[in-house]
């Protein structure tokens, strides 16, 4: 049987009680304060943002300095690049032909390849009790792992 279908045990068991009502207490305040500093830090990175800004155009006012120091500190120009694939075809036919490889990561796209795991019968699927698969992610060069844990929920009314 698997966890998803594991029966669920009414208990009135106080400690058990106390536990989930601790846990919910916590999370729910993470979530109050996750949301409290998702505000704040928008508000602040938008000010900071509007200084750069203003920062910038002094640069170039000003001959296209890179930085100015003052007593405070010193202020300065950065460069951020940013790389996105815009054509996966023409990319992917690039990288075979001058096998630069390296130009991508190293990852498995974690619910395309579970997807296709459990389609074949891999790692997944003998988990979950069906038949045994044929060969294991390990033999397509998959590393598949389950962690399991408690959550909680809020009561259903």
């Amino acid at each position: 049987m698997s966890d998803e279908k594991a029966a669920e045990v009414k208990t009135t068991d106080p400690k058990v009680t106390q536990v989930i009502s601790v846990y919910r207490k916590i999370r729910d305040e993470l979530d109050a304060e996750r949301t409290r500093f998702k505000a704040f830090e928008k508000e602040h990175k938008e000010k900071l943002e509007r200084l750069s800004m203003w920062l910038m155009q002094l640069s170039k006012d000003s001959g296209g300095v890179n930085s100015f120091a003052t007593d405070e500190g010193t202020a300065y120009k950065s460069k951020k690049t940013i790389v996105r694939v815009a054509d996966w075809v023409k990319f992917l036919q690039w990288m075979i032909d001058t096998e630069n490889f390296q130009c991508v990561e190293k990852r498995a796209a974690k619910l395309n390849t579970i997807t296709v795991m459990k389609d074949l019968g891999l790692g997944a699927a003998v988990a979950e009790g069906q038949n045994e698969p044929a060969f294991s992610p390990i033999d397509i060069g998959i590393h598949y792992q389950e962690e399991h844990e408690f959550l909680v929920r809020k009561p259903s009314k």
